[in-house]
């Protein structure tokens, strides 16, 4: 799962704590771990995000010098 989002173990118990990320499932007593359809469900989100922001950025065709 660190490896699929890039993220610190810090940062992604961080996002979990704020509510920002998946809460892992207990495997046994001492170990968790991500659903995989979760994970991916929330990468995809934030590509969707980015893609938005990005859009916002582009000029209108209106807008651009001739």
């Amino acid at each position: 799962m660190l490896k699929r989002t890039g993220l610190s173990r810090g940062h992604v118990w961080f996002l979990v704590r704020e509510g920002r990320f998946p809460e892992p499932v207990h495997v046994t007593e001492r170990v968790r771990a991500w659903r995989e359809d979760e994970v991916s469900a929330w990468i995809a989100e934030r590509l969707q995000a980015h893609e938005a922001r990005l859009a916002a950025r582009q000029p209108t065709e209106q807008h651009v010098a001739a």
